[in-house]
């Protein structure tokens, strides 16, 4: 894998309150693409809105009050870094259908973590960088973990575009 690229993560697997998540809800083809007449904004930020942003092909799972949807994503087509891996950005593309807020947390490379909530019903922008030095691409993992931890949060929960930027 070259620095300075943008890759699409190529595996997908989750569970749903312990159970493991269908092949054909896991497909990671979905979130290669995006709305790409749609400027994205530049910088780092866990939750900018995307006004008038209309999704292309789409992941998504209702969550039910009290349970929790694991999420996790690597590499498997590249063996791998054309050098030293120091920090990872991640982009993602997502959100919540609901009047409440679940709590999403996302680790990167088993080491860095992140927690942060979307806007209610709207399609946000998740830009931000970690420190990271996985010495294969197999071992540049991403696991998001979303918890509706309350009886009044439930929904579904999309993701249009997925993807890494590693430097």
């Amino acid at each position: 894998m070259e620095l300075g690229n943008w890759y699409c993560f190529d595996t997908f697997t989750g569970t749903y309150d312990g159970s493991a998540l269908s092949l054909s809800d896991t497909n990671p083809d979905l979130l290669t693409d995006y709305d790409e007449g749609y400027s994205l904004p530049s910088g780092n930020f866990k939750k900018e809105q995307l006004s008038s942003y209309i999704v292309v092909n789409d992941f998504s799972y209702y969550v039910d009050p009290y349970k929790n949807l694991n999420l996790d994503f690597g590499f498997n087509t590249f063996d791998s870094f054309e050098s030293d891996v120091t920090t990872a950005t991640i982009r993602m593309i997502y959100k919540f259908g609901d009047n409440q807020e679940p709590n999403i947390e996302m680790t990167v490379a088993g080491t860095e973590m992140d927690t942060f909530d979307p806007y209610n019903d709207d399609w946000c922008l998740y830009n931000d960088t970690f420190t990271t030095s996985p010495d294969n691409p197999t071992n540049l993992t991403l696991n998001l973990k979303v918890s509706s931890e309350a009886s009044n949060v439930e929904g579904n929960f999309h993701i249009d575009y997925l993807a890494v930027l590693l430097e």
